[in-house]
């Protein structure tokens, strides 16, 4: 009996190895969440995000605030707000938890999972830094997450696109920074799923493209016909009126900047700072990132070499993250969001295509787990080095950031 009960035991942990082990690494993480959440007088500039709606006028940024006004009362506490971010953290590290049990099956992805995960840009760091309390890439991420597991079931079939194309745009209106963070990921996959068993899918190109070019068209409209229509002092005296002080950014300046500035004239005022500081950083840290970039695009490259007639099924992928992510480096500043949706994309990019059974992608990664394995040494020094890197919250690598400091 007592036997029979330890396998048992030992058969249940080891199907949810990968849960267990995700949710004890989490939980610390939610309690971190909270006492930010909890400790925060106010959420910083992106906290106009939760009170600002389409009442105001066309824009980005204003889907959160719409839906807000819907669920919030006539005044708004900073209570209000705080269980919002830390019900969306909790949804979002649930959901997780249920993607990386789904895509980590073999010791090989395992690996995978594990290098992503010691890297300073890692989902973990999105929790620990307290990014994901204040900006919005975290209702991004709880939406897209969802998008990948109904991917794992329903990728292909022309409901799920349908699908694609309606949470790409909520997306896109809850920030259109999403065309170049996580919207990426979704391209990607798009792109990868264009083979229907080894023959490509004009009816699934149709798809892909019409998706692109909406969100081009959404993207574009926002840029060029943003618009507010009311003065911002009567913006600022309703604001006052109706959320409590400590519930939001009051600064007339982040009002003028995120809403009454025109896209071109806000990317405009950053361009110092991205000239003087953050593309300096940005070389700087993808050297210093190189390492685990190398562990991420190697299942692609090696698969686009051994493929014989459908390599640009796997060059695709890995340049269409690239190219349509590289954009938001020199438009905007807030650099360790960016590296974040970056490599996430990466890893799970590839945990999906294992769980997919893909053969070379996974005798690419089955390579590279057996020359750790053997040069066991050589994965010590890589996690010892991954561990040394640190996201500075949202201004991005600190080790780039001190080493730019240090020269400049």
């Amino acid at each position: 009996m007592n036997a029979n009960m330890n396998r048992t035991i030992s058969a249940w942990i080891e199907r949810y190895a990968v849960a267990l082990m995700l949710t004890l690494v989490l939980l610390p993480l939610l309690g971190k969440v909270v006492a930010v959440a909890m400790g925060s007088a106010c959420f910083g500039w992106p906290s106009l995000n939760y009170h600002i709606g389409y009442e105001t006028g066309f824009g980005g940024r204003k889907l959160v605030g719409t839906l807000c006004h819907l669920l919030l009362p006539d005044y708004v506490e900073a209570s209000h707000i705080r269980i919002l971010v830390i019900a969306a953290n909790a949804l979002l590290m649930a959901l997780l938890v249920w993607l990386f049990a789904r895509v980590v099956r073999t010791k090989a992805s395992a690996m995978m999972m594990l290098l992503y995960f010691l890297g300073p840009f890692s989902i973990l760091a999105w929790f620990d830094t307290g990014m994901s309390v204040i900006f919005m890439e975290t209702y991004q991420l709880i939406l897209v997450v969802a998008w990948l597991l109904a991917y794992l079931r329903w990728h292909g079939r022309s409901g799920f696109y349908a699908f694609t194309l309606v949470l790409c745009v909520v997306c896109g209106l809850i920030h259109h920074t999403f065309c170049c963070t996580l919207m990426p990921l979704v391209a990607a996959m798009l792109i990868y799923d264009l083979w229907d068993q080894g023959r490509f899918s004009w009816r699934r190109l149709a798809w892909t493209a019409a998706i692109g070019v909406a969100m081009g068209i959404l993207l574009g409209s926002i840029w060029l016909f943003s618009r507010m229509n009311l003065p911002q002092e009567e913006l600022s005296a309703r604001l006052a009126a109706t959320v409590a002080p400590n519930a939001y950014e009051a600064d007339p300046y982040v009002l003028e900047v995120l809403y009454y500035q025109s896209n071109s004239g806000n990317r405009d005022a950053s361009l110092e700072v991205l000239t003087h500081y953050r593309l300096p950083e940005l070389v700087l840290s993808l050297l210093l990132l190189l390492p685990l970039l190398a562990v991420l695009y190697w299942p692609w490259v090696r698969a686009a070499r051994k493929a014989e007639s459908h390599a640009w099924r796997y060059r695709l992928v890995y340049l269409s993250i690239t190219l349509l992510t590289m954009p938001i480096f020199f438009m905007a500043t807030d650099y360790g969001r960016w590296f974040v949706c970056w490599f996430f994309g990466l890893v799970v990019l590839t945990l999906v295509a294992l769980t997919r059974r893909d053969a070379l992608v996974a005798e690419a990664v089955d390579a590279l787990y057996a020359y750790f394995r053997t040069h066991w040494w050589v994965a010590l020094l890589l996690a010892i080095y991954l561990l040394g890197l640190h996201a500075l919250s949202f201004e991005g690598l600190k080790e780039a950031i001190n080493i730019r400091q240090f020269l400049l």
